[in-house]
């Protein structure tokens, strides 16, 4: 039984052909599944997961996401995962947002994005007019002026943000 879980597990994470393999000559996506594979051999009823996830690549880890799903609907596994991935944590069924190790919401995620849909970048610049020049039409800037010059409303303010930066 125990080393059907193993060979189960193995084959969940990708990894059965490695399993003669020295860890030492893993790289670091193969040792995090390897590793979640230890603990999946044990058919916990809960799995928590720190950043393991981000240390592989994508097929790996939807390797480990397809799995991990089949066990939560026929076992009832619980998975709680600590991650930075957005896309990650789209597909959880509760996501917890910290600032600084303070809860700041939480809910499932269609609930969070709808209520970070609206964010917006604002610059303020010292020398409004050639800001002006600079972005007018670009990114659909809607432009106000403030007692300090123009700020720049912009509805996608992260991807503008991103560009602006490069």
């Amino acid at each position: 039984q125990r080393s059907s879980r193993i060979v189960e597990a193995l084959h969940a994470g990708g990894i059965y052909e490695w399993r003669n393999t020295a860890i030492s000559r893993l790289d670091s996506g193969l040792r995090a599944s390897l590793w979640l594979a230890k603990a999946a051999a044990m058919h916990p009823g809960i799995i928590l997961i720190d950043g393991l996830l981000s240390l592989m690549d994508t097929p790996l880890r939807n390797s480990w996401l397809s799995y991990l799903e089949e066990r939560r609907w026929a076992d009832g596994l619980m998975v709680v995962a600590a991650t930075v991935d957005d896309k990650l944590a789209e597909l959880a069924d509760m996501v917890v947002l910290y600032d600084e190790g303070v809860i700041v919401d939480f809910g499932p995620p269609p609930t969070l994005l709808a209520k970070i849909a609206m964010d917006y970048l604002m610059i303020e610049a010292a020398n409004p007019e050639a800001v002006q020049k600079t972005l007018r039409g670009q990114f659909n800037i809607i432009m106000h002026e403030t007692d300090h010059g123009l700020t720049f409303e912009v509805a996608d303010g992260l991807s503008v943000a991103a560009h602006l930066f490069r």
